[in-house]
């Protein structure tokens, strides 16, 4: 057995208590996925009304549970009644590591519950031998139940289950230069078939980080969908869609920025956490029914703050 370890200077001799927060309900729990005896799962509740934002990784090689989340964000045009966070889960084998996850969500338009969603999913992951590249692969599967609202009258259409089977690899060139290329399979069951398709998409991305605290963020995607049946009301023909997204994002902290005007290059400390992230977006659908094409192009700015805890 091996010995106790000692106690860290750097350890705090308590924790100050959170003071209540308007709005906000918090519950904690331990589920024991990740630890045995200790709380590993946060539920936060809150009041109708209630905007979210979300604070992501730079990297244009996130996790999943970072897609899935940017996803639910900008279905849910900023609103949110609830949060459910899990510590995580990381197994170790002589094969690599293994990481289950969870996740929920539910999403509210027009002051109704609009969407929910559950899932599970599984990564495996482990460098390739002799090489700098670490190889992943991930099964998600989950379902959807859709409200109808106002502007999304036939949003329940969409209700169902999916699955998704990712694989792919990452490289790091060196210590500011890192690429990502993926394939995955997504399969999706809708109550309706014009709205269920199986499908596959292919992305490769390259991470680049600049002096002072900069970086640039390049990505490539391509999607092939096929539906499961024809939407009566616009074609008699299956509907099969053929997409290339390509996005860019340039970062810079504000405190960079407010620098070039001032005698300290870095700015104000206290702007120096804000990055500003302006990306620039284009996306070209092709379909075998006109009225699913369409050239989407996009150009945005972010302000990202991040807190160490």
């Amino acid at each position: 057995m091996s010995a106790k370890l000692p106690r860290s200077p750097l350890a705090p001799k308590k924790f100050p208590d959170m003071p209540p927060v308007a709005g906000v309900r918090l519950a904690v729990a331990a589920s024991g996925m990740r630890y045995q005896g200790r709380d590993d799962l946060l539920l936060m509740a809150f009041d109708k009304g209630t905007s979210v934002a979300g604070m992501f990784t730079t990297s244009k090689a996130p996790s999943a549970p970072v897609d899935w989340c940017r996803k639910q964000l900008k279905q849910g045009w900023g609103a949110a009644r609830a949060l459910l966070v899990n510590a995580g889960f990381l197994y170790k084998t002589v094969y690599g590591d293994l990481i289950p996850r969870a996740h929920a969500s539910l999403i509210e338009l027009d002051s109704k519950k609009y969407s929910r969603d559950y899932g599970l999913s599984l990564r495996g992951q482990r460098p390739i031998y002799k090489s700098k590249i670490k190889a992943f692969a991930q099964i998600t599967t989950g379902w959807r139940k859709f409200n109808n609202s106002r502007n999304l009258p036939f949003s329940s259409e969409q209700d169902g289950n999916y699955q998704r089977v990712e694989i792919g690899g990452d490289h790091q060139f060196d210590a500011t230069t890192g690429m990502r290329l993926s394939a995955a399979f997504n399969s999706v069951d809708a109550d309706q078939p014009y709205e269920g398709y199986d499908g596959y998409e292919v992305t490769a991305s390259l991470t680049k980080v600049l002096p002072r605290g900069t970086f640039v963020l390049g990505s490539v995607t391509f999607e092939q969908q096929f539906y499961d049946g024809n939407d009566p009301f616009i074609s008699a023909r299956t509907r099969q869609d053929r997409d290339w997204e390509f996005d860019v994002t340039y970062g810079v902290p504000v405190g960079t920025v407010v620098g070039v005007f001032s005698t300290n290059p870095a700015g104000p400390a206290m702007l120096r956490p804000i990055v500003l992230n302006l990306t620039f977006g284009y996306e070209s659908s092709h379909s075998n029914i006109p009225n699913y094409q369409y050239d989407n192009t996009r150009g945005q700015f972010m302000f990202n703050r991040s807190w160490d805890f």
